[in-house]
């Protein structure tokens, strides 16, 4: 390949490879909360979540929305990333146990 191919193909690959990138976009806060309050809805319509399971992720799920809503106030409307970091710890935890819960009910 000659130096001249190399520096036309060399933008043209970077924007291939920005493209793909942009393609998969990170989930949302608001998205993830929204599939979770559906899985914990769908639990409680197929009958593998009762009543205190569904009240208990419910509350995990209104205490991380409204850990949010202060966070986004104290900062403009923005989280920063140590509460990002820490809401999607918190976002993922719930969601084991929106799993642990539908495959292991307790009665």
């Amino acid at each position: 390949m000659s130096l001249k191919t190399a520096l036309i193909a060399l933008p043209v690959l970077t924007l291939a490879l920005a493209g793909t990138a942009a393609a998969h976009p990170r989930h949302s806060i608001n998205q993830r909360t929204a599939n979770q309050n559906r899985r914990i809805a769908n639990g409680i319509a197929t009958g593998r979540l009762n009543e205190r399971e569904a009240a208990n992720l419910d509350r995990r799920e209104a205490r991380i929305e409204g850990q949010v809503a202060r966070d986004r106030a104290t900062n403009g409307g923005r989280l920063t990333p140590r509460e990002h970091r820490r809401i999607e710890g918190e976002l993922n935890r719930t969601s084991r146990a929106i799993s642990r819960d539908e495959r292991h009910p307790r009665y």
